[in-house]
């Protein structure tokens, strides 16, 4: 049905499919990040916020895979050679500083995914995109705080070695 602006907002536009391409890519980043942790994490609290992000991520994956299928659009199933290669330094950090690189790792991971789902409400055009768009922000706000406070509690100092 079109607005009284012209604009079918049923219409998946480049930018609406872009998001769900982003949206993809920062879960399937989230579950990754996620699957370290619960394996690599030193204490039990950081292992507990890998399995919490692992499960939102999976939940996720299966939404948005519906809505790819029903829009039209071929998901990316790998990351970023960029996001790769932060998935492999986090692998491959030393366990003294894992904790406090997964959760600054987290941290801007999530800030940068907060971002894409804000621009998706604000300028997407597909209204059923802008509104999944909206019921998962505040999970991944939940999740932002989560480790913020995890950071803040246990003291943790961002490692000189981040990106």
């Amino acid at each position: 049905m079109a607005s009284c602006t012209g604009i079918d907002e049923n219409v998946v536009t480049a930018t609406d499919r872009q998001f769900v391409k982003d949206a993809a890519v920062r879960n399937l980043l989230n579950s990754q990040t996620g699957q370290i942790a619960r394996t690599r994490g030193t204490t039990d609290e950081i292992r507990r916020y890998g399995e919490v992000l692992i499960r939102q991520a999976s939940t996720t994956s299966e939404e948005l895979i519906a809505l790819a299928e029903k829009k039209e659009i071929i998901l990316e199933s790998t990351l970023t050679s960029s996001l790769q290669e932060d998935v492999n330094l986090l692998a491959g950090t030393p366990e003294a500083n894992f904790n406090a690189t997964y959760i600054t790792k987290t941290i801007e991971s999530l800030r940068t995914t907060i971002q894409v789902f804000e621009q998706q409400i604000k300028k997407g055009n597909d209204n059923e995109l802008r509104s999944w768009a909206s019921t998962k922000l505040p999970f991944l706000r939940q999740h932002l705080e989560r480790a913020q406070t995890i950071r803040t509690t246990n003291n943790m100092q961002t490692p000189a070695t981040s990106k």
